[in-house]
Protein backbone atom coordinates (compact mmCIF):
# COMPACT_ATOMS: atom_id res chain seq x y z
CA UNK A 1 0.00 0.00 0.00
CA UNK A 2 3.03 2.24 0.44
CA UNK A 3 4.33 1.90 -2.97
CA UNK A 4 0.61 2.70 -4.48
CA UNK A 5 1.16 6.09 -1.56
CA UNK A 6 3.99 7.39 -2.97
CA UNK A 7 3.24 6.82 -6.78
CA UNK A 8 -0.30 8.56 -6.17
CA UNK A 9 1.48 11.53 -4.51
CA UNK A 10 4.44 12.22 -6.88
CA UNK A 11 1.77 11.70 -9.91
CA UNK A 12 -0.80 13.98 -8.20
CA UNK A 13 0.66 17.36 -8.96
CA UNK A 14 1.86 16.30 -12.33
CA UNK A 15 -1.56 15.87 -13.16
CA UNK A 16 -2.56 18.61 -11.75
CA UNK A 17 -0.53 20.85 -13.72
CA UNK A 18 -1.56 18.82 -17.12
CA UNK A 19 -5.43 19.33 -16.09
CA UNK A 20 -4.62 23.15 -16.19
CA UNK A 21 -3.12 23.40 -19.09
CA UNK A 22 -5.60 21.20 -21.03
CA UNK A 23 -8.12 23.31 -20.14
CA UNK A 24 -9.87 25.15 -23.27
CA UNK A 25 -9.81 28.74 -21.91
CA UNK A 26 -8.69 31.36 -24.19
CA UNK A 27 -6.44 33.58 -21.20
CA UNK A 28 -4.54 31.00 -19.37
CA UNK A 29 -1.05 31.82 -18.56
CA UNK A 30 1.56 30.62 -21.18
CA UNK A 31 -0.50 29.88 -23.56
CA UNK A 32 0.47 32.31 -26.49
CA UNK A 33 4.46 32.55 -25.05
CA UNK A 34 6.60 30.80 -27.14
CA UNK A 35 8.50 29.12 -24.77
CA UNK A 36 4.97 28.25 -22.69
CA UNK A 37 5.61 24.69 -22.91
CA UNK A 38 9.32 24.65 -22.01
CA UNK A 39 8.24 26.46 -18.71
CA UNK A 40 5.63 24.04 -18.10
CA UNK A 41 7.64 21.34 -18.57
CA UNK A 42 9.93 22.78 -16.49
CA UNK A 43 7.58 23.37 -13.81
CA UNK A 44 6.59 19.56 -14.36
CA UNK A 45 9.94 18.01 -13.88
CA UNK A 46 10.71 20.21 -10.80
CA UNK A 47 7.95 19.01 -9.09
CA UNK A 48 8.80 15.42 -9.76
CA UNK A 49 12.24 15.80 -8.59
CA UNK A 50 10.74 17.33 -5.38
CA UNK A 51 8.55 15.17 -4.67
CA UNK A 52 10.98 11.96 -5.26
CA UNK A 53 14.10 13.72 -3.48
CA UNK A 54 10.97 14.24 -0.31
CA UNK A 55 10.35 10.87 -0.72
CA UNK A 56 14.29 9.96 -0.81
CA UNK A 57 14.75 12.32 1.88
CA UNK A 58 11.90 10.73 4.34
CA UNK A 59 13.27 6.91 3.61
CA UNK A 60 10.81 5.59 1.67
CA UNK A 61 12.06 5.33 -1.22
CA UNK A 62 15.39 4.18 -0.98
CA UNK A 63 18.02 2.28 -3.61
CA UNK A 64 18.12 -1.25 -3.16
CA UNK A 65 21.87 -3.18 -2.67
CA UNK A 66 23.53 -5.15 -5.56
CA UNK A 67 22.28 -8.77 -3.83
CA UNK A 68 18.70 -7.77 -3.74
CA UNK A 69 18.70 -5.90 -7.13
CA UNK A 70 20.31 -9.20 -8.58
CA UNK A 71 17.43 -11.29 -7.37
CA UNK A 72 15.10 -9.27 -8.50
CA UNK A 73 16.50 -9.37 -12.00
CA UNK A 74 16.89 -13.08 -11.56
CA UNK A 75 13.74 -13.36 -10.84
CA UNK A 76 12.10 -11.06 -13.11
CA UNK A 77 14.19 -13.02 -16.03
CA UNK A 78 13.47 -16.20 -14.86
CA UNK A 79 9.72 -15.69 -15.20
CA UNK A 80 10.10 -13.43 -18.82
CA UNK A 81 12.16 -17.18 -19.83
CA UNK A 82 9.38 -18.77 -18.63
CA UNK A 83 5.88 -16.90 -19.99
CA UNK A 84 5.77 -18.02 -23.47
CA UNK A 85 5.92 -21.47 -22.36
CA UNK A 86 3.24 -21.25 -20.11
CA UNK A 87 1.26 -19.07 -22.88
CA UNK A 88 1.64 -21.67 -25.36
CA UNK A 89 1.17 -24.77 -23.13
CA UNK A 90 -2.54 -22.97 -21.61
CA UNK A 91 -3.13 -22.25 -25.27
CA UNK A 92 -2.59 -26.48 -25.88
CA UNK A 93 -5.04 -27.46 -23.03
CA UNK A 94 -7.49 -24.79 -24.08
CA UNK A 95 -7.65 -25.90 -28.02
CA UNK A 96 -7.46 -29.74 -26.93
CA UNK A 97 -10.55 -29.40 -23.93
CA UNK A 98 -13.57 -29.99 -26.38
CA UNK A 99 -11.74 -32.87 -28.40
CA UNK A 100 -10.78 -34.89 -24.91
CA UNK A 101 -14.57 -34.33 -24.21
CA UNK A 102 -15.57 -36.03 -27.43
CA UNK A 103 -12.91 -38.73 -26.75
CA UNK A 104 -14.57 -39.63 -23.15
CA UNK A 105 -17.95 -39.60 -24.52
CA UNK A 106 -17.34 -41.85 -27.04
CA UNK A 107 -14.78 -44.21 -24.54
CA UNK A 108 -17.99 -44.27 -22.09
CA UNK A 109 -20.86 -45.31 -25.08
CA UNK A 110 -18.28 -47.47 -26.33
CA UNK A 111 -17.99 -49.10 -22.42
CA UNK A 112 -21.48 -48.89 -21.95
CA UNK A 113 -22.83 -50.44 -24.58
CA UNK A 114 -19.80 -53.65 -24.17
CA UNK A 115 -21.48 -53.71 -20.63
CA UNK A 116 -24.92 -54.24 -22.34
CA UNK A 117 -23.35 -56.94 -24.65
CA UNK A 118 -24.95 -55.34 -27.90
CA UNK A 119 -21.31 -54.57 -29.31
CA UNK A 120 -18.75 -57.07 -28.83
CA UNK A 121 -15.05 -55.96 -28.72
CA UNK A 122 -13.09 -57.19 -31.24
CA UNK A 123 -9.49 -58.15 -30.44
Amino acid sequence: MKVLTIYTAIMLPLTLIVGFFGMNFANLPLIDAPSGWTVALGVMLATLSGSVWVFIAVGWIHRPGAKATQAYLRRGLSAAARAPVQVANTAFETAATPLRALSNRKSTVRKAASEDGKVERSQ
